[in-house]
Formats: C-alpha cells, sequence, structure tokens
C-alpha cells in the first residue's frame, strides 16, 4: 500500500511544469561575452592571419570616494564586451589611463584594437 502511495506521489511530481522569470537570455550573452575575447599583449602575438576590426574603450568609474576604485579589469573587461559586439575574438590593448571627470572620482580608460582572427585563440 505505501509502495503505491509513494510511487503516486512521485507521478504527481513528474508533470511538466512551465516556469516564467524576469530574466532575459540576450543578458546573458552580453554579460558573458567578454569571455569570447582573448587579449594579447601585442600584435606579434596575434597567432595567425587577423582582420583589424576597430578600436574599443572601457571605463572604470569610482563615483564616491567610499566606492571601490576604479579597476583596469573592469576597464579591460568594458572593452572587451564592446570587441565582441563587433565580432572580434581578440583585443590588444595600448593603454590605459587615468582620466580627470568631475562626475567620477577617479576614472580609468583603457584603449585597445580589436581583432577578427581566423583561427580560433587557444
Amino acid at each position: 500500500m505505501s509502495l503505491a502511495l509513494g510511487l503516486s506521489f512521485l507521478a504527481g511530481c513528474s508533470t511538466n511544469m512551465q516556469v516564467e522569470t524576469n530574466l532575459d537570455e540576450d543578458n546573458f550573452t552580453e554579460y558573458f561575452a567578454a569571455g569570447s575575447v582573448e587579449v594579447f599583449n601585442s600584435t606579434n602575438e596575434l597567432p595567425g592571419p587577423a582582420k583589424f576590426i576597430g578600436l574599443v574603450e572601457g571605463e572604470s568609474c569610482q563615483m564616491r570616494a567610499s566606492d571601490a576604485p576604479a579597476s583596469e579589469a573592469d576597464a579591460r573587461t568594458e572593452a572587451r564586451k564592446k570587441a565582441a559586439g563587433l565580432k572580434a575574438n581578440a583585443v590588444v590593448f595600448t593603454s590605459c589611463i587615468d582620466i580627470d571627470e568631475p562626475q567620477c572620482n577617479q576614472l580609468l580608460v583603457c584603449y585597445g584594437k580589436a581583432y577578427q582572427l581566423t583561427t580560433e585563440p587557444k
């Protein structure tokens, strides 16, 4: 008797349930886009032929003194997202500099060149 009751309970749990959320698949794609762009120190390190796509920049702003400091990693990640948006899969950063900006306590901007590699990076 208890086996039949247990099986009927499990059968009731196996129905196909629809779940709706406010999560947007495009947000995930954009969030992880930087991961599809590999960073190289110079154009000499690019593995094989590469097509120059364009210039990219990313910034990191410390709004208030109590906020986390502006980060080169955040600025470079932002630039990599922009490179991915241009369909690039590689970037060579040329510089990261502090810029005086009235809206930020500290602003760090990184500049780079975006490339499309004909062979996938390792």
